[in-house]
């Protein structure tokens, strides 16, 4: 009979490699079901587009931006690029 035992268990280090792979998958999973900041309330759409110009320029990427702003990254795409729907 085969007794199975958990990674680890048997001959386990410090810095085994379960532990590396638990802080990896905490940090992947903080970073995924963080909840961004929402915008203000009272901004305009020409100050909420504005805002996303200047972010987009400083390096944000038009995914977390959409997912910011709660609209589609075709839609951060037309702001962007100052295109009109």
């Amino acid at each position: 009979m085969t007794v199975l035992c958990p990674h680890g268990a048997v001959g386990a280090r410090n810095g085994s490699g379960l532990n590396r792979v638990s802080l990896a998958t905490a940090l992947v999973l903080q970073i995924l079901y963080s909840t961004p900041m929402q915008p203000e309330k009272s901004l305009t759409i020409e100050e909420r587009n504005d805002l996303i110009r200047s972010r987009y320029a400083a390096g944000e990427i038009l995914e977390s931006l959409a997912r910011e702003f709660h609209i589609s990254i075709a839609r951060v795409h037309q702001i962007v690029h100052r295109r009109h729907r």
